[in-house]
């Protein structure tokens, strides 16, 4: 009786706007009222269709011509036999964001990127730098200038990263991610014939298990992660005289594991699907293990060498991330988007441990890096 007694006041509302359809309702039999109620529902969903998609975001898919509106086809790819409106979705297109009308398609996700990086350290303590002081005194009138340089020899260097994942009809799934930067300095002579060399380097890399929610939002996509990152850090530094007549090297190391997080957001440009301008952050702390490895050795008649190891445990090392740059999309037949992107990163390692830190010392530099990245893939 409910249902009955909201229909007739349906009726009685839409009758205002369409009175030729409802002039004679009352002395109709009540399944003439019902077939003309049908009829004037079917319109009010016609009118609503363009107001939906009005809603949609710049990333949806469009929907079908208005010969195929209407039909029901299987959303193949998926969840074989789920049932979906065509207008809403193409067939292998399903489900809706929770935010706004679009279809979005299930499947693999994955990428690759190439990084070219800097490295930098509190003080100048990167593995290889070298120190040159300059003292100059004057006597008329009394002066004392001393200059103190450190030489930095690493460039900017590759560092790749890669991530594979999946994502399901609602926006939620996962992705595993890996990055390494994994390079040496350049050799220093510190005399002019070359007696004597140093140098150093260094291996900072990360693995990333995370489950992920994609968002779009108008003109927005977004991306939420979080999950588990490992790190690991290696810097070492060596000193030669004569090759291995003498030589000195120290090192040190941290392992750790923690939790990480963060958003990947894209935002469209110039009211277009194709180009657009992304902003990753991330945010990761991590908790292990840092070890110091001392050694020295001389080959003068008689071999000598002497080390020395230390391990502290319950470390801690923050990591924050940030990329942005211009990204361009296109649409693929089968579903989901190719990407080519370009743009600036930086990283900071905090309580990293520079390569001049020693297990007494109770306060570690940071390690950062700096430069610019591109990066391919496919995104849903």
């Amino acid at each position: 009786m409910q249902s009955r007694a909201a229909r007739f006041c349906f009726l009685a509302v839409v009758s205002c706007l369409f009175p030729t359809a409802t002039g004679r309702a009352q002395d109709a039999p009540e399944s003439d009222i019902q077939r003309r109620l049908t009829e004037l529902e079917q319109q009010v969903a016609s009118m609503q269709r363009p107001a939906q998609a009005r809603l949609t975001s710049t990333y949806d898919v469009p929907a079908l011509p208005p010969d195929a509106q209407g039909e029901e086809q299987t959303a193949g790819g998926c969840l074989p036999g789920w049932k979906l409106p065509a207008w809403n979705c193409r067939p292998a297109l399903v489900g809706q964001d929770f935010l706004n009308t679009g279809c979005r398609q299930c499947g693999v996700v994955f990428g690759s990127e190439l990084l070219f990086l800097h490295p930098t350290a509190t003080n100048g303590d990167l593995p290889g730098a070298s120190a040159s002081v300059l003292a100059q005194v004057g006597i008329l009138p009394p002066t004392a200038i001393v200059n103190f340089n450190v030489h930095n020899s690493f460039q900017f260097d590759t560092a790749p990263r890669f991530w594979l994942g999946y994502v399901t009809r609602s926006g939620l799934g996962f992705r595993v991610q890996y990055w390494e930067f994994r390079h040496s300095s350049d050799t220093e002579f510190l005399d002019p014939i070359g007696l004597t060399t140093f140098g150093g380097a260094m291996r900072f890399r990360t693995f990333d298990w995370e489950a992920t929610q994609q968002v779009d939002y108008r003109r927005w996509r977004m991306l939420f992660f979080g999950g588990f990152r490992y790190g690991e850090i290696r810097q070492s530094e060596t000193f030669n005289i004569l090759g291995t007549l003498a030589n000195y090297q120290l090192s040190q190391a941290f392992n750790g594991i923690g939790l990480t997080g963060g958003v990947n957001l894209n935002r469209s440009l110039f009211n277009s699907k194709q180009f657009s301008w992304y902003t990753n952050t991330r945010g990761s702390i991590l908790f292990g293990d840092r070890s110091y490895n001392f050694q020295a050795g001389t080959d003068i008649v008689i071999p000598t060498f002497a080390g020395a190891n230390f391990k502290l445990s319950g470390d801690t090392l923050g990591i924050l991330e940030i990329a942005t740059g211009p990204q361009w999309q296109k649409p693929l037949k089968r579903g989901g988007q190719f990407f080519v992107r370009g743009g600036f990163e930086g990283q900071l390692w905090l309580n990293a441990g520079t390569i001049d830190n020693t297990p007494v010392d109770t306060s570690l530099g940071n390690i950062g890096f700096g430069g610019f990245s591109v990066a391919t893939g496919i995104v849903r």
